[in-house]
């Protein structure tokens, strides 16, 4: 059946439903007109999502006899799929067969059919996940990346597409071990959850906090590219629209250096929990270093969660350097899980690893 059809079927039995509590009372009147104008930008997502791609899957894996569902969260454009494909691929290789996760990829309207191709293999892959492409169209396309890219803003958008608990994963991460544990970790009254970052601008001796985010402090900044996100928490806060407000504010003013990060940071304060290093271990961070000679283990971390992290780290977010640029202690991890992704090929084929390594 036809997917557009599908959802306008359910689409018009919510609104005459609505439509008849609105006619009975004026309470409902409000409520009514809102959930039509939000469930409209909401379609213009879905009706580009493979709503019933994958439901095959679903069946053929009888996900509902796993104990246990898991929403992760992608964004990519044409040139980081094979990153993301890698990354997908390292977070399903440490699952537990008991475990199902159902994993949305949210991308741009550049990505070939070829590489749609490729993410959708990760589910013939796997048994005990499935994929779901989400054609974001032109959202966002106004907005002020910086050289970012468009679809780090598409994270902000996925309270509209289901309203659970996510684990939003960036293209740029390996992971190392079985992370279930992170979805038993109680939200009640957080909004998002991270490892704080440190950087040029973030730190114990910037004013950025005042002169441009203009929240109280740092102590809770996290970095926006391994986030749990409490998507309930937003919608019954309607922080989710101001995520959207901000973007449009933030095109005019452009006083951002991190936009997507700063936009959740100061939406979110007060509503932020900080995780432990392990679960989003840094890559620019001075991880050779002890805790007493490292500026950002004595800032954001304990001796503890700081020899923990940079030992044995469950997630490895590489922000700088990448590892397909350039060699160094964590840069191993990444090609092990290259080297077991069925997208090998294409990754040496594009990236010279003996070259990295001798650089």
């Amino acid at each position: 059946m036809n997917r557009k059809r599908v959802f306008a079927f359910l689409f018009s039995i919510n609104i005459f439903s609505l439509a008849v509590l609105a006619v009975v009372s004026s309470r409902f009147r409000t409520d009514f007109l809102h959930f039509v104008s939000d469930t409209y930008q909401v379609y213009k997502v879905f009706r580009n999502i493979s709503m019933l791609e994958g439901l095959c899957e679903d069946l053929k894996f009888n996900k509902y006899k796993h104990k246990k569902v898991f929403h992760v969260a992608f964004c990519t454009d044409d040139n980081y799929v094979l990153q993301i494909c890698v990354a997908a691929d390292s977070l399903m290789q440490h699952s537990k067969p008991e475990q199902f996760y159902e994993i949305f990829i949210l991308i741009s309207q550049n990505v070939t059919q070829a590489h749609k191709k490729m993410l959708f293999g990760i589910r013939n892959k796997f048994k005990n996940c499935t994929v779901r492409l989400v054609d974001m169209g032109d959202k966002f396309k106004n907005a002020n990346h910086k050289g970012w890219g468009t679809p780090m803003f598409y994270r902000l958008y996925l309270p509209y597409i289901l309203t659970v608990k996510w684990l939003y994963l960036d293209g740029d991460v390996v992971v190392r071990k079985d992370i279930s544990e992170l979805f038993e970790i109680d939200m009640y009254n957080h909004y998002v959850a991270g490892v704080r970052d440190m950087n040029g601008y973030i730190n114990p001796e910037s004013n950025y906090h005042k002169e441009v985010l203009e929240i109280p402090n740092l102590n809770s900044y996290i970095c926006s590219g391994v986030m749990l996100i409490n998507s309930g928490e937003l919608v019954d806060n309607f922080i989710n629209e101001k995520f959207l407000k901000m973007v449009e504010e933030y095109g005019k003013e452009n006083k951002f250096v991190f936009p997507d990060q700063d936009i959740i940071n100061i939406s979110c304060f007060g509503h932020i929990l900080v995780l432990p290093c392990k679960y989003g271990f840094l890559g620019h961070t001075d991880y050779e270093n002890n805790y007493e000679n490292s500026s950002y283990a004595k800032w954001t971390c304990t001796r503890e969660t700081w020899d923990e992290g940079r030992t044995d780290p469950y997630i490895i977010h590489y922000t700088n350097p990448k590892p397909w640029v350039k060699w160094n202690k964590f840069a191993k991890y990444w090609w092990e899980a290259v080297d077991k992704a069925d997208c090998k090929d294409q990754v040496y084929e594009k990236y010279n690893k003996r070259s990295i390594m001798d650089s």
